[in-house]
C-alpha cells in the first residue's frame, strides 16, 4: 500500500467532483501499490492548432495541479488547461477554441474558477466542448462553459455531484499491532482522523463542505447552459451518468457527433472554406439558450427577416444587414416571450455598437 497516496485520495477535506466508480477504483490501486516512491509530475494539456481551431485536450483525471495522485493516474491539470488557454486567447492566428473531454472528473480545487474564466473568455473567441466516451462530473461541469456542448453517440454525460472519502483505519492498525495517539491543539483540529472512526460532528461538517461546492457546480452550469438552477439539480442525472441521447433529450448537451464534425462546422464560421455569396453571417459569442433561439428563429421567420437559423454546432445565421429592424419582435417591450427573455437579452443579443466585438462578422 501507498500510504501517502491513500491519504491524498481520502483525505476528508478533499472534494472530489468525479464519477465515484472511478475513485474506488484508484483507491484500490493505492491499497496495491507495491513499487517505489512517486514523484508528481505535469503531465500537460496537450493542445494542437490547425486552421485557425485550437483543440486543447482534457482528458483522464482532472487535479488542480501536478500531484502524487496525478503522478499515479495521469490525467490534466487545471494549471495546465488554464495555460493552454490562455495561449490560444492570446494567439491572434486561433479564431476558435475546441475543449475536448474525456474525462471521468477529479477533484473539485480550481474547476469553478477554470470554468469562470473560460465562460468569460468566449466574448473574445468561440470556445466549443466535446465529449468522447466521458464527461463526467469535474468534466462536464467544465465542458457546461463552453457555447455548445457535442458528444459522440457512445458517450455517458453528467454524474453532477460532489463528495468526499474518509478511511477509518483504526481496526487495521490494531491487527497489525498499532496503535496511533494524536495529540493536536484547536477543538476540531484532529477532526476526521483516520485512526479513529468518523464521528457524527465531522460527517456533519464535510457534508456542509460537500454541499457548497455542489451549489457552485449547480450554479456555474446553470449560469453557462441558461437553465434554472432546479432544472441541473433534477433533470441532469441527478449524480448518474447519461447515455448522449438521454443528455441531449435533458439539454445537458447541444448535439451528437464527432470531434471532426465539431471542427468541420466550425471552420466556414471562420472563413476557411465555402461561404455563401452575398450573404452576412454572424458568430454568436455567447451562449444561446433553447428558450431564446426558439423564440428569435419563430419571430424572424414570422416577419421575413431572416433566411435561414439552425441549431446544429455552429450552423450559420444568416441575417440581414438592418439587424435591430429584424429583432424588433422579439425586443418589444409588450411581448410576453419577450419579457420572459429579459435576462438573456444584454447578454446574448447585446446590439450596442460600442458592444460590436460580440458579433465577429465572419
Amino acid at each position: 500500500m501507498n500510504l501517502e497516496l491513500m491519504a491524498y485520495l481520502t483525505d476528508h477535506n478533499r472534494l472530489w467532483a468525479i464519477d465515484e466508480s472511478y475513485l474506488l477504483r484508484f483507491k484500490a490501486s493505492a491499497e496495491a501499490y507495491t513499487g517505489g516512491a512517486i514523484e508528481a509530475r505535469d503531465n500537460g494539456a496537450p493542445s494542437r492548432t490547425a486552421n485557425n481551431i485550437a483543440v486543447i485536450d482534457i482528458s483522464g483525471p482532472i487535479s488542480p495541479r501536478p500531484s502524487i495522485f496525478s503522478a499515479m493516474f495521469g490525467g490534466t491539470a487545471i494549471s495546465s488547461v488554464r495555460a493552454s488557454l490562455r495561449q490560444a486567447l492570446a494567439d491572434d492566428t486561433v479564431r476558435a477554441i475546441v475543449l475536448a473531454f474525456s474525462t471521468p472528473g477529479g477533484e473539485v480545487e480550481g474547476v469553478s474558477d477554470l470554468a469562470t474564466e473560460i465562460q468569460a473568455a468566449r466574448v473574445q473567441k468561440t470556445i466549443v466542448s466535446h465529449i468522447s466516451g466521458l464527461g463526467a462530473s469535474a468534466g462536464f461541469w467544465l465542458a457546461s462553459s463552453g457555447q455548445r456542448i457535442t458528444a459522440t453517440k457512445d458517450s455517458l454525460v453528467g454524474s453532477v455531484g460532489v463528495l468526499a472519502l474518509h478511511a477509518d483505519i483504526s481496526v487495521a492498525m490494531e491487527q497489525e499491532g498499532v496503535k496511533v495517539t494524536t495529540i493536536s491543539a484547536g477543538r476540531y483540529k484532529a477532526e476526521g482522523s483516520p485512526y479513529e472512526p468518523l464521528s457524527d460532528a465531522a460527517r456533519e461538517h464535510v457534508q456542509g463542505l460537500v454541499d457548497a461546492a455542489y451549489g457552485d457546480f449547480v450554479g456555474d452550469v446553470a449560469k453557462s447552459r441558461g437553465v434554472a438552477t432546479s432544472q441541473v439539480r433534477k433533470g441532469y442525472g441527478e449524480g448518474r451518468v447519461l447515455t448522449a441521447s438521454a443528455a441531449k433529450d435533458a439539454g445537458m448537451i447541444d448535439s451528437i457527433g464527432t470531434l471532426e464534425s465539431v471542427v468541420a462546422k466550425l471552420m466556414p464560421r471562420l472563413g476557411v472554406g465555402a461561404r455563401a455569396e452575398g450573404k452576412l453571417g454572424y458568430m454568436m459569442a455567447e451562449s444561446d439558450p433553447a428558450r431564446i433561439l426558439a423564440n428569435v428563429e419563430r419571430k424572424l421567420q414570422a416577419v421575413g427577416r431572416i433566411d435561414s437559423c439552425g441549431r446544429d454546432d455552429q450552423a450559420a445565421w444568416v441575417i440581414p444587414e438592418n439587424l435591430d429592424e429584424a429583432l424588433a419582435p422579439l425586443l418589444d417591450p409588450k411581448s410576453r416571450e419577450s419579457i420572459d427573455a429579459q435576462q438573456e437579452q444584454a447578454r446574448v443579443w447585446d446590439l450596442d455598437q460600442d458592444r460590436a466585438r460580440r458579433l465577429r462578422v465572419t
